[in-house]
This record gives structure tokens, C-alpha cells and sequence, in this order.
């Protein structure tokens, strides 16, 4: 019995890609070639079956090189992200991020992608925090909202950082799905001043944002400052304008830090310990 040999088109291209010529004609793809011929060969590869099955081929490659390289970026966020919650959650200095993912050799590195792109940088650090804060305050929010009384307190403070830029700390006090007090941290906003009219305004800003409601504000807590508690232009005051039923009160750690000043200031044996 005599084996007839045959000729395919590489299994890279026309007989993977079962590209047809002209015609509708398969020999290279599927049938075979029987004469094999130098010639024949040249002509099937100048063809537009096989250059078709070219393009095809290289679509594809770029295709698999792409999805590679997004699932080894998706990793290495994925680290990042692990590294830079250690971090604050210790309350370690973001200086320390480039160090700590050269521990990780197998994902980190991936973030190199490209050739000029550093993303172990400090815009890759403050991108990472912004998800990681965005996420925490959806959290918060969340739970804020769920709250099984509908309602919840605040409590802020203003500061000054060491660049002499104001900023608006705000605080909430709720009932989680337990029954059980919870304090959460939600947001530091910038001020362009600390006039009362200002800080009201930003702290029904802020409120908005979240998509709470001022109406279910059943306290506000602050320092004794006239900005916040003043009886007739305070921040407390205007507040009240919007939700007569809120609850005002002056902090008692702030109290209680007033009163320690006043007692120190007040027994003469302090006062020499100072100049000790």
C-alpha cells in the first residue's frame, strides 16, 4: 500500500486558523497539497489565504500578551494595595512603600510595566491611598446609613497643619445593625477659613456628599471655641437653623483638657516642675 505524502500550511497559521483561498479552496488548510513543489510553496505564501491567516495569528498573539500583562498588573495593584493598608494601618510612614514591596520579587516588580513609567512613586502611593480612603469612607457611610435609628451625631474639630492650611475634621457617632455605639472617622476637608459661616457651610457640604441627612443630625459636639458654640452666629447655631431638634454640646475631652491647663496653672508645685 503506497503513502501519499501531503502538505499543510503550518499549523500556526492557514491550518489553525482554517483560512480558505480563493474560491473557497482549502488545500493549504484542511485537503493537503500533493505536488510538492518549491514554487508552489512561494505562491501560497504570497497568497492572500496565508497572509490573512498571518494577520490572524499576530491579532492574537498581541491579544495574549495583552491579557498577560493586565492580569500581572492587576496582581501587583492587588499587592500594592496589601502593602500600602499595612502601612497605615500601623501608622508606619508612606516612605517606607518602596522598600517594602522590594520584599514582594514574584507581583511588585510587575508595576514596572513601563519602560519610563515608575509606579512605585509617590503619584502610585497617593493613587492608592485615595482607593483605600474611598473605599474605607464607602464603608463608613454605608454603615452610617443602615443605622437601625436612622439617625446620627458629629463631632468636629478644626486645625491648622504645618504648612498653616485649615482643615475641618468630621466624626460620627451612630447605632450599628447590633445595637452597639460605633465612632467612625469620615472625612478632613480643607478650609479657606475658619469664619462660622465657612465651617457650617462645609460641614452641609460634607454631609450631602455622603448622602446623609442633616435632618436625621440628632447631635453636634465640638471644642468651646465662639466659631463653633457661639449662642448667636456659631456654627452649632446655624446648624440648629436647619434641624431645630439637634442636640449642641461642648466636647468634654476639650473640657476636660481646659480644666487640666487651669488646675496645673493653678497649684504652684506644676509651675516649678515647668521651669525644672
Amino acid at each position: 500500500m503506497m503513502t501519499t505524502l501531503m502538505m499543510l500550511c503550518s499549523k500556526k497559521f492557514c491550518q489553525k486558523h482554517k483560512s480558505y483561498g480563493f474560491n473557497g479552496n482549502n488545500t493549504w488548510s484542511e485537503t493537503g497539497y500533493k505536488c510538492l513543489r518549491r514554487d508552489k510553496v512561494k505562491e501560497h505564501q504570497d497568497s492572500d489565504q496565508h497572509k490573512h491567516s498571518l494577520s490572524l495569528e499576530l491579532n492574537q498573539t498581541v491579544n495574549d500578551m495583552s491579557n498577560n500583562i493586565t492580569s500581572s498588573a492587576q496582581k501587583a495593584i492587588v499587592d500594592a494595595l496589601k502593602v500600602m493598608y499595612y502601612l497605615i494601618s500601623k501608622n508606619l510612614p508612606l516612605d517606607h512603600f518602596n522598600s517594602m514591596i522590594e520584599l514582594d520579587a514574584t507581583n511588585l516588580p510587575n508595576l514596572r510595566l513601563a519602560k519610563n513609567d515608575t509606579y512605585p512613586s509617590w503619584e502610585i502611593v497617593h493613587e492608592l491611598l485615595n482607593l483605600l480612603s474611598e473605599q474605607v469612607s464607602d464603608t463608613v457611610t454605608n454603615n452610617v446609613k443602615s443605622s437601625p435609628c436612622t439617625c446620627f451625631s458629629l463631632m468636629v474639630d478644626e486645625v491648622s497643619d504645618n504648612l498653616s492650611i485649615k482643615h475641618l475634621a468630621l466624626c460620627s457617632r451612630y447605632i450599628d445593625q447590633t445595637g452597639q455605639l460605633q465612632r467612625a472617622f469620615l472625612v478632613d476637608t480643607e478650609l479657606p477659613n475658619a469664619t462660622a459661616e465657612t465651617v457650617t457651610n462645609s460641614i452641609i457640604s460634607e454631609i450631602n456628599k455622603k448622602e446623609l441627612l442633616i435632618s436625621d443630625m440628632s447631635g453636634f459636639a465640638s471644642d468651646g471655641a465662639a466659631v463653633f458654640l457661639g449662642k448667636k452666629n456659631g456654627v452649632a447655631k446655624k446648624l440648629k437653623d436647619h434641624n431645630p431638634a439637634m442636640i449642641t454640646n461642648h466636647c468634654r475631652d476639650h473640657r476636660l483638657a481646659l480644666a487640666c491647663r487651669d488646675s496645673f496653672n493653678s497649684v504652684p508645685l506644676m509651675k516649678k516642675q515647668t521651669k525644672l
